[in-house]
């Protein structure tokens, strides 16, 4: 994955924007994908889908430093930020005694790397994640 940022250009115009638009190489994350952009922009969150268990990492813009890296019990299907860019939720798939497959949650709060995991109510499982 390479992550190319652009300054902000306030009031672009469409024909201006193929000619003034500048990138720059600013990090190169390989063999990962970017999952989620925290709302205020300084996190990203990334796969590494070079390792079976895919890990998901988030790393700080400008630092680069990966603040958080961790596995599921199963590959992650979504992850995103919260609107304080401070807390992380990831989606799973786990099967039930019964073999059904059902959403599992699981909420990241970044700042102390406690992870809550959700619950599965039959029928409804959004209807609690703590």
């Amino acid at each position: 994955m390479i992550c190319l940022l652009a300054p902000r250009i306030p009031q672009l115009q469409p024909t201006a924007a193929t000619r003034a638009l500048k990138v720059s190489l600013t990090k190169e994350f390989p063999k990962r994908r970017i999952i989620d952009i925290s709302p205020d922009g300084v996190r990203l969150c990334l796969e590494n889908w070079s390792d079976a268990k895919y890990p998901l990492e988030v790393a700080e813009t400008g630092t680069w430093e990966i603040i958080f890296d961790e596995t599921f019990q199963t590959r992650v299907r979504y992850a995103g930020f919260f609107s304080d860019s401070r807390t992380l939720i990831a989606e799973t798939r786990i099967a039930l005694s019964d073999r059904k497959i059902v959403p599992h949650l699981t909420l990241v709060d970044l700042q102390t790397g406690e992870r809550t995991e959700g619950q599965y109510i039959a029928g409804n499982p959004y209807a609690a994640i703590c």
